[in-house]
Formats: structure tokens, sequence, C-alpha cells
């Protein structure tokens, strides 16, 4: 294999390469948006759930 040979090789694998780290890069980004959009939501679900009456202890269901 000449010289000229292994650096396109090596051309060809980095440039590989940085299309594979780019698309990983934009799948870390949309991962980290939904995170934030789950923690938002469960910040809220907890604030409700504190406003929310809570149940009446040892009532029985209806069907008894």
């Amino acid at each position: 294999m000449s010289e000229d040979d292994r650096v396109t090789e090596l051309e060809i694998k980095i440039s590989f390469m940085e299309k594979q780290l780019s698309d990983l890069s934009d799948v870390v980004r949309v991962l980290s948006d939904k995170i934030d959009l789950l923690l938002q939501l469960t910040g809220r679900v907890q604030v409700l759930e504190s406003k929310a009456e809570p149940a009446p202890p040892h009532e029985k269901p209806p069907h008894y």
C-alpha cells in the first residue's frame, strides 16, 4: 500500500468519524432538551401534588 493510499484511507475514516460525531452530538442535544422538558413537567406535578387535598384516612371504597 502506497503512502498516498494510506493517506486517502485515513482521510476517508476521519470524514466518517466526523459525520458520526456530528450525529451523536445532535442526539445528545435532542435528549438534553427532552430531559429539560421532563424536569419542568415533574416540577409542575410536584407543585400540583402539594396543593392537592390529602385523601381522607381509612375511608372505605364505595363498593363496600
